[in-house]
């Protein structure tokens, strides 16, 4: 502790950019009221949440498996300063968290979507964004953040942090904690793809398919496809979006070729549009992540600093109950303006096939064979 008294107090700047003097702190100090006391600039430093969050999110990449889509679970205690110095943060054992094995699926395939069959032809013919208001009537709370937190607390929740390194996870009732009370400029949000496709799930409440109807969707109901298919139909085209007050996610396209549908739950939603081909106005790609089986891209700036700006892109409020149609291709970003939950879909119809094939023939090329055969099968059928 001496030597830490003697050392020279370090220039703010240099503190605010380089967040090993936080790591230094962890690993000298128990109690940071000590390092309070050594100088106003250590005291400005080590209360500078972006570098505790930035801490505690290396840390947990540092601690996360070779497995790409492991993320250690990360407790949250009111600030990242004290998720960063609470010993409990650690991984999570199989007790702390549910287990999709556990949870009952039930298929209901006469569900009435609410999108209907001529709606989707027409916005797929206009080939344009679109938001479908009131478009459903959502049960009141059922579907708020705090709700569904109460409702399964125990469940492991992947929550994105963008322009980090890495992803984290959490438990769906520290998640709500989270959102009740964080400093954070860009906000974690969540992306549960572990839902059943097509059924119901013991931690969400029952709701009606967005659409009905689409090639994945009847994909997903077959028993006879390859396996690699199967796998990935069960996963990544069907989401449950949690999302505080300020989250959002960056300007992005959706994968594949596919269309999305994107249905709000609880909360109201901002959303921002731009063309195909070219990159939105004031926004920058950056590599974000490069594994040996992936590279992951990000845009910058972050949503909330790009709609402060708004650069002349399409802009549209979504409120709960409305419906917002995304085209393939089209670039799109999003911005909580309160605590949102939705339920988004791609799907993949005749007018999208043929570019959403060829797209997933280089790294999906399984599902990519069962697409084809589907296409042919419907064009000898009519």
């Amino acid at each position: 502790m001496a030597a830490l008294a003697t050392m020279q107090p370090l220039k703010r700047p240099k503190i605010a950019e380089d967040s090993t003097c936080v790591t230094l702190a962890c690993s000298l100090l128990e109690d940071l009221s000590s390092a309070d006391a050594v100088s106003r600039r250590w005291r400005a430093a080590l209360s500078d949440e972006a570098l505790w969050r930035r801490h505690v999110i290396a840390r947990a990449q540092r601690r996360s498996r070779d497995d790409d889509d492991v993320e250690p679970l990360v407790r949250w205690r009111g600030s990242w300063r004290a998720t960063a110095l609470a010993r409990a943060t650690a991984l999570a054992s199989r007790d702390d968290c549910c287990d999709d094995a556990s949870e009952s699926e039930t298929t209901d395939d006469d569900a009435a979507a609410i999108v209907g069959d001529a709606c989707q032809r027409r916005c797929a013919k206009a080939a344009r964004p679109a938001r479908l208001a009131a478009a459903f009537v959502p049960p009141p709370d059922t579907w708020a953040v705090a709700a569904l937190a109460k409702r399964r607390p125990n469940r492991r929740l992947r929550c994105v942090a963008q322009g980090e390194p890495s992803d984290v996870t959490m438990l769906a009732q520290d998640y709500a904690a989270y959102v009740r009370r964080n400093a954070d400029a860009e906000p974690l949000m969540v992306i549960d793809d572990r839902v059943p496709q097509d059924g119901t799930c013991t931690a969400y409440p029952a709701v009606a398919p967005i659409v009905a109807g689409d090639h994945l969707a009847e994909l997903a109901r077959r028993d006879d496809v390859e396996p690699a298919a199967a796998a990935d139909l069960q996963r990544e085209r069907k989401y449950v979006l949690w999302g505080g007050g300020g989250a959002g996610s960056r300007w992005h396209v959706d994968p594949y070729g596919t269309d999305a549908w994107n249905a709000l739950l609880a909360g109201r939603k901002r959303w921002a549009f731009y063309p195909p081909g070219a990159t939105p106005p004031g926004v920058d790609i950056v590599p974000r992540f490069v594994s040996a089986s992936r590279t992951l891209w990000t845009t910058t700036p972050a949503a909330a600093d790009w709609f402060a700006r708004e650069h002349g892109a399409q802009i549209v409020t979504q409120e709960a109950g409305d419906v917002v149609y995304i085209p393939a291709g089209w670039w799109h970003a999003t911005l909580c303006e309160t605590a949102c939950v939705a339920i988004t879909q791609n799907v993949i119809f005749a007018h999208n096939a043929r570019a959403a094939h060829a797209l997933m023939a280089r790294s999906k090329p399984s599902l990519a064979r069962e697409l084809a055969a589907l296409v042919r099968r419907r064009r000898a059928d009519d």
